[in-house]
């Protein structure tokens, strides 16, 4: 206690110093912060949303690394690839193979042959069909009576619209935007306008005869073996149905040779938009100049390359504006509680310091590197917080000054102000900070760092409420006395607000909650009981919060057209079939690899996404060893014969029979390049596999540049090797399965622990060298990051709730009010958590955050009543809560209305996390207010602990009782006036109502000699002024009063250090 006196000292004589090295140091650290490190960089929004540290994650990290590695030049492999270069090269024989075809007799005319383009128009845009540089738009029909966009109206429509809208973005002099309208008119070699009906009807008669030739063959292009398979030339002429078929229409589209062919979403592509203009333009313009209902056609998707991204990043830093209208809201409701300019502006600021603080702490000190998006979120949490502390101590501070005896005394009233409000705040610090720091536990790198310094930045908070607000409210104390006139008086209209507020509070507080608990504590009970249990059925059972079940990330509401695309259309079409050109990417059939001679373990920095792992290699494996050799062999050909191993032709070998291939392959007369004898590496025999280990490690190299060079053609095999130098380090076999691809993830955990069930059954028995191989899935990206959501979420979650009940047991002091508070915030989250399942919420990343946050936000309120419950001097249940009403009432209402108010403010946001963060706080605050003050309230009014019957929250003393009290007589309060007279005490059990406790019980509490003893503890009497069971007062005990308006006995302004120890200790030790 000597520390807070000091302290209160020190604010009390220099509150403009503490406030000025307060402000400097976070100004300072501010301004240093964002002037070298520079604001975050989100161009890649998504960055760190993967797990780390799994065992999933760190095989497919370390497999990645492999690859990457290959492309750095550190590594090289021998074929088994199939890339994105080798697909596009694929593309390229597109137009030469058009190319010869014109050349064919009957075919370079166009009046013998309609059904070909005009080369000048067309054969320039058609070499490469996968450029990066594409833009699509998705369009269906505006006519509910004829949603089929094959028809001649929508036809037209569609080439109109580009025409007219989708001009000045696209390039169209090199390379028209593609549709169904411009292929035919390039067929027929009229404009789009002018096709007519017979058009149509020969292209859809075009369409039912090639369409089946092409219907399953997308990971390709098909004009290559259509002309080698002898299909019609009409067919295959510039693949026109293909593109039709695999681009503009979208997968739903079914060939029924007896019915007609319908579409219900239809495409206009341009592979090449024009490089000077801003596609940014273009997006805003959509809905604007560029209206989304033209005609009979609707325009419902749109992307190109990273847009959306880029739009999210402008998304984001534009609407922060959303958070100054947070702030001015708020700020503007603390204006008229505080009625102080001064302190409004010093609690925006502090939200300003306190992140840049934390900025600094995050970068500097803890060496924090990657700056996720979700940090941003910050800046609304702390509005709220900070926001509801400012009123805590301000409040504080006015209840002081009518406590103590003497107003003027600033070091009384600032010390005051201490034990009752810096102790509140820190314990629903502690548990909003213990509920970010609880992310920690997640293994996604962008919660983890989230956490992280959402954390920080509220105990910065804490901090900067005892040495910048408390200062501030200081100074404008002291300024009060000096310049009313300017800063305080004359604003009759805020005066007369406060006066309405007061009354509306005393008779909300004072008179109708107290009046509902007293009268209806058992229909609270019951119906917030159901209303839990209703909405933990409908958060955990059905229809319960699910997993996310697209891998796409969303960043804008499901109604934007670029997040339609993404989460909707795009798994509707074809485009990015081979982008990338990856075949894992374009097959939906599952995957099954095996490695060996690389550690499955991610070696990096999980707290930074942008170190990349270094693949640990063992040195124990040595595929040249012929026991190993062997077993690898025989490996690949025991898992072919699997019945789920879907084998494919270009999958029909593994390395090592290659390998042999090339080894038994006659060596011919000439020797190699370069060589002084004859080439060791060919002319055996077949019985002498698996070879020596020195023929082996000489071979493997100079067999695998041969494979290579024999093998460039695109083919692929189901292996990978890779080679340091001319040492082979690793080598991987995959092979296709017969299971689909899904993302539920039960189903990919039962594959998952199939597979490696498998492979484990594979490995017993085999060499040692080979037993430290490994399997994995891996499309198994998106089951990981869902096993690592529900792992995350739970143990956030636990922690939080624990640290939750720690705080709770050591403020109340009490297990019974712990477990009310318990049950209160359980409901209280499974109300918050159903209503948002009830609005289509799934367990994603961000609302992974929120639920553990859940508990750190709804606990505060409960601790505020159980404080205030426990510190009651009534000895009634009735009293207590009713105390608690009038104590901290106000002050929670307040609290939950700015908090709720920055929510709704932010709701109008283009951003997905700031609607839902919005969202969030209005339905936690309203859950949380409602169940504190009716349920936890009502559960202490009927079953509450009775708590000591000789509490100290009133103590009032009259000096002369003390010295004429005796050895033995109890320390009597007078009457209920102070008139001096001592009174015994009744221990009698109390049995009072709420109705029938006269007002001055409520204002005075004697105390009793002996232990006070509570239910579940026992306090010394010596923290009451007692020893030896017999009352050992000074001869002058000070009056202290709790609310203002109680009669306060006159004191010396500074009471004694020994009168000190014995009243302050026992306030201080029972608030915290």
């Amino acid at each position: 206690m000597k520390l807070s006196w000091m302290f209160a000292e020190i604010i009390a004589r220099a509150p403009y110093l503490v406030a000025f090295i307060t402000f400097s140091l976070c100004a300072i650290s501010t301004v240093v912060v964002f002037r070298y490190k520079g604001l975050p960089d989100f161009t890649d929004p998504i960055k760190g949303f993967e797990p780390r540290g799994t065992e999933v994650n760190g095989k497919l990290r370390v497999y990645k690394e492999l690859e990457q590695m290959v492309d750095d030049g550190k590594l090289t492999n021998s074929y088994g690839s199939y890339d994105g270069e080798e697909a596009n090269d694929d593309v390229e024989v597109d137009v030469e193979l058009n190319r010869r075809s014109l050349s064919e007799p009957g075919i370079h005319k166009r009046q013998t042959n309609p059904f070909e383009f005009n080369r000048n128009h067309y054969a320039r845009c058609a070499n490469r069909y996968l450029s990066p540089n594409q833009a699509k738009i998705i369009i269906q029909s505006n006519w509910q009576f004829q949603p089929n966009m094959l028809t001649l109206t929508h036809i037209h429509d569609v080439c109109a619209y580009t025409e007219r809208y989708l001009a000045p973005y696209f390039a169209l002099t090199n390379c028209s935007g593609y549709s169904v309208g411009t292929l035919m008119s390039g067929l027929y070699d009229k404009p789009c306008s002018q096709l007519n009906a017979s058009d149509l009807g020969d292209f859809l008669s075009l369409m039912r005869e090639c369409f089946p030739l092409f219907e399953a063959d997308f990971a390709s292009s098909v004009v290559d073996t259509c002309l080698r398979q002898g299909h019609p030339s009409r067919c295959c002429n510039y693949s026109v149905v293909w593109k039709v078929s695999q681009f503009l229409l979208d997968k739903d589209f079914a060939f029924d040779p007896s019915a007609p062919l319908e579409a219900t979403l239809v495409a206009v592509v341009s592979f090449r938009y024009r490089r000077d203009v801003d596609l940014m333009d273009l997006y805003y313009e959509i809905g604007g100049s560029i209206p989304t209902r033209y005609r009979s056609i609707h325009l419902v998707g749109f992307d190109a390359d990273d847009l959306k991204f880029q739009v999210f990043e402008e998304l984001l830093w534009s609407d922060m504006y959303y958070f100054g209208f947070a702030g001015f809201a708020v700020f503007l409701c603390m204006f008229c509680f505080t009625r102080s300019v001064i302190i409004v502006l010093a609690a925006a600021s502090d939200v300003i310091l306190c992140f840049g603080l934390a900025y600094f702490l995050y970068s500097y000190v803890f060496q924090l590197q990657f700056f996720p998006f979700l940090g941003v979120l910050c800046l609304i949490l702390l509005i709220a917080i900070s926001v509801d502390d400012v009123f805590v101590f301000f409040h504080a501070f006015q209840l002081a000054k009518a406590e103590v005896s003497n107003p003027d005394d600033l070091v009384a009233v600032i010390h005051q102000s201490l034990v009752h409000a810096a102790s509140s705040i820190f314990v629903t610090s502690a548990t909003t900070s213990a509920a970010f720091f609880g992310c920690v536990s997640s293994s996604i790198t962008s919660i983890r760092l989230f956490g992280i310094f959402c954390g920080i930045a509220v105990l910065i908070d804490y901090v900067t409420m005892i040495t910048w607000i408390l200062p501030v409210i200081v100074i404008v104390d002291k300024l009060d006395k000096r310049l009313s006139a300017c800063c305080r008086r004359g604003f009759s209209l805020f005066d007369w607000i406060r006066n309405v507020s007061s009354r509306v509070e005393a008779l909300i507080f004072h008179s109708l909650l107290p009046f509902l608990i007293a009268k209806l504590w058992w229909l609270w009970i019951l119906c917030f009981f159901g209303c839990g249990a209703a909405f933990g059925i409908t958060a955990l059972y059905h229809p319960g919060l699910e997993l996310p079940t697209s891998q796409e990330f969303q960043l804008l509401p499901r109604s934007n057209v670029l997040e339609r695309y993404s989460l909707e259309l795009r798994q509707r079409f074809r485009f990015d079939d081979l982008r990338g050109g990856s075949i894992l990417q374009v097959s939906d059939k599952l995957w099954f690899s095996a490695v060996w001679g690389v550690e499955p373990v991610d070696h990096g920095n999980f707290l930074d996404p942008d170190v990349a792992s270094v693949p640990a290699f063992r040195d124990d494996f040595e595929l040249a060893e012929p026991e190993t050799l062997r077993w690898i062999d025989r490996f690949c050909l025991t898992g072919r014969a699997f019945d789920w191993i879907n084998i494919l032709a270009s999958f029909s070998r593994c390395w090592t029979a290659e390998y042999r291939r090339h080894m038994e392959t006659d060596c011919g007369e000439s020797p190699p390049s370069g060589a002084e004898g004859p080439d060791p590496c060919c002319s055996h025999s077949e019985d002498s596999f698996p070879y020596t280990r020195a023929l082996n490690l000489l071979c493997f190299p100079r067999v695998s540049i041969k494979m290579d060079a024999h093998h460039s053609g695109g083919l692929v095999f189901n292996s990978k090797v890779f080679f340091e130098g001319d040492r082979l380090r690793a080598i991987a076999i995959t092979w296709p399965t017969s299971f689909s691809l899904t993302y539920s993830y039960s189903e990919m955990a039962n594959y998952t622990r199939f597979f490696s069930d498998t492979f484990r059954g594979l490995t017993d028995g085999a060499p040692p060298p080979v037993r430290s191989g490994w399997s994995f899935v891996p499309q198994s990206y998106f089951y990981d990051l869902q096993k690592a959501i529900i792992d995350g979420t739970f143990m956030a979650v636990l922690i939080s709730l624990s640290v939750a009940t720690l705080v709770m047991l050591l403020t109340s002091l009490n297990f019974v009010l712990t477990l009310f508070a318990l049950v209160t915030i359980t409901g209280s989250i499974f109300t918050t958590v159903g209503s948002l399942v009830l609005q289509g919420w799934q367990l994603n990343i961000l609302e992974s955050t929120t639920l553990s946050l859940a508990v750190g936000l709804s606990i505060d309120f409960t601790i505020h009543f159980g404080v205030a419950y426990r510190l009651s001097g009534s000895g009634v249940r009735a009293g207590r809560v009713n105390d608690g009403f009038r104590r901290v009432g106000s002050s929670v209402l307040m609290a939950s209305l700015t908090t709720l108010l920055a929510g709704a403010t932010v709701l109008p946001s283009e951003v997905l996390i700031y609607r839902q963060i919005g969202m969030f706080l209005i339905l936690v605050m309203v859950a949380s207010w409602l169940f504190a003050n009716l349920l936890f309230q009502s559960l202490c009014y009927s079953i509450g602990p009775g708590m000591a019957r000789c509490g100290v929250s009133r103590l009032k003393v009259d000096s002369g009782a003390a010295h004429d009290a005796g050895a033995g007589a109890p320390l009597g309060a007078g009457d209920a006036q102070g008139d001096g007279a001592p009174q015994a005490i009744d221990m009698r059990p109390q049995t009072e109502t709420i109705d029938s406790i006269p007002d001055t019980l409520w204002k005075s509490r004697p105390l009793t000699n002996g232990s006070c003893r509570t239910n579940g503890f026992t306090t010394p009497p010596i923290l009451f002024g007692l020893r030896n069971g017999s009352v050992s007062a000074p001869s002058s005990v000070p009056t202290i009063a709790t609310e203002p308006g109680y009669p306060i006995n006159k004191r010396p302004s500074r009471p004694r250090p020994s009168e000190n120890a014995r009243i302050y200790n026992t306030l201080s030790s029972t608030a915290l």
